[in-house]
């Protein structure tokens, strides 16, 4: 599928054959500075809050808080070390305060998305934001979001290296309709129902999986540029979230049973939640909203109204039954073939 140049989301593919590195260029309110003092509570262990889900009895441990600090220490200033370690095949686009890059180990020929950030000339809030984001990233580290492997710093930029992912979830909304031979507000067909149904499963288990952990994350900035389509599939799993630069712990103790509240710094007004656009207290279900929006895009339905009692993922995904197909209908049903065959032939 053709892949276009993303905004604010790490490690996706595009077109581009840029080869050169770009310049990247109230009281009663809990900031998010003062939550992230010294990025202090995300560097506490998160663990989820609930032990009986089975995938999380596969994830890997994520790497310690010093791995972090250790990587930000490491200083190639001068000798070359991305050079030397990568080559660069294509500019991908601009993610949160940096440049995407899609490189190749030269040792190793594995694939890797290289996101560059100006770090050097940031004031105090953007470099609490962009550690935040590395730790986020590293915290979370798990089947349901984009793998980070290192960062250092170069040349007065900051080099974080994560997994590749070929494509995002708006390049399948684009190119959806053009595959299924279907026009804006016709009825799908099974084959693309079902494997819309796949898709929104797959966003909530990650949302939940974020909403889950001790403290939880709330990011914030879900929209299909930040839902990335992994191109090595593990488990069945395909879907991998990123762009953790907004994201921000939510303490129980702290954001509901006090005055505090979170601020209204995130980025696309589409899909941020009224509570948010309006300032006023919110929590992890603010999350939700997005992904309603999200979902009202995949099955190409308008979503006219979100109301306050938003139910927790998992609600949802227990009631999949309800609102999606049997895979069994699916596979006999007489255009499953024909449709399969074209699938096949558009990625060849």
């Amino acid at each position: 599928m053709a892949v276009n140049e993303m905004d604010g989301c790490d490690g996706l593919s595009s077109n581009g054959n840029q080869n050169n590195l770009h310049e990247c260029g109230n009281e009663n309110t809990m900031t998010d500075t003062q939550d992230m003092d010294n990025i202090e509570m995300i560097s506490e262990p998160m663990t989820r809050n609930n032990s009986n889900n089975s995938a999380n009895s596969t994830e890997q441990q994520p790497p310690t808080d010093e791995s972090v600090q250790r990587s930000l220490s490491i200083n190639y200033e001068d000798q070359g070390f991305y050079e030397q370690t990568f080559d660069q095949i294509s500019f991908q686009g601009k993610g949160g305060f940096g440049s995407v890059y899609k490189v190749r180990d030269k040792t190793t020929d594995e694939i890797y998305a290289i996101k560059l950030i100006p770090f050097k000339d940031f004031d105090e809030e953007d470099t609490i934001k962009t550690l935040r984001e590395m730790q986020n990233l590293v915290k979370v580290k798990s089947q349901y979001v984009v793998d980070w492997y290192q960062s250092w710093r170069e040349a007065g930029l900051l080099f974080i290296q994560m997994e590749f992912c070929s494509q995002n979830l708006m390049d399948i909304l684009k190119d959806k309709p053009q595959v299924f031979s279907r026009k804006s507000g016709d009825l799908m067909n099974l084959v693309e129902y079902f494997i819309s149904c796949e898709i929104l499963r797959q966003i909530l288990e990650s949302v939940q999986y974020l909403h889950e952990l001790n403290p939880q994350i709330i990011h914030r900035d879900f929209k299909p540029d930040n839902i990335l389509i992994a191109d090595i599939i593990r488990n069945g799993r395909f879907i991998k979230l990123c762009d953790f630069g907004l994201a921000t712990v939510h303490e129980n103790s702290i954001h509901n049973k006090t005055k505090y509240k979170h601020t209204t710094d995130t980025r696309d007004y589409r899909y941020m939640a009224p509570e948010n656009l309006q300032g006023k207290k919110y929590n992890h279900k603010t999350d939700f909203y997005s992904v309603a929006l999200i979902g009202g895009e995949l099955f190409d339905i308008v979503v006219h109204t979100i109301d306050d009692n938003r139910p927790e993922c998992r609600k949802v995904m227990d009631r999949y039954s309800e609102w999606s197909i049997d895979k069994n209908i699916l596979i006999n049903d007489k255009i499953y073939k024909v449709i399969l065959n074209k699938l096949e032939a558009y990625d060849s």
